[in-house]
């Protein structure tokens, strides 16, 4: 089962805005080629996918009630200590969303308790 093309268009365009991203990023993150992004954007994302593009979405609406959005690009591209020197991007293309996902709970609950 497909998620239907005009919700998968949208969802990769959200996340991709979100993050400053190209294709080529999101592909990356997401372990698939670009042009198979391509296909999604057309034909909707596949069954197994979804999760993972959900996920990803989710993540990135995280970002966007936490953060002005002229700061998300420069968040995701600004090595943190608590990503042992990598960016936020770098994580996503190696360990996923959900190490994402516990940095920015971590980096919320640290302002937040300030």
């Amino acid at each position: 089962m497909l998620k239907r093309r005009d919700e998968g268009r949208r969802m990769i365009h959200a996340i991709a805005g979100t993050f400053g991203i190209g294709r080529t990023d999101l592909a990356e993150i997401l372990h698939v080629r670009p042009s198979t992004l391509g296909q999604w954007s057309r034909r909707g994302v596949p069954a197994a996918h979804t999760a993972d593009v959900d996920r990803l979405l989710e993540l990135s609406e995280r970002f966007r009630r936490a953060f002005a959005n002229e700061r998300i690009q420069q968040i995701v591209r600004t090595p943190g200590a608590g990503l042992n020197g990598r960016t936020v991007l770098e994580v996503l293309k190696t360990d996923g969303p959900q190490a994402v996902s516990d940095y920015l709970y971590r980096l919320l609950s640290f302002v937040v308790a300030r």
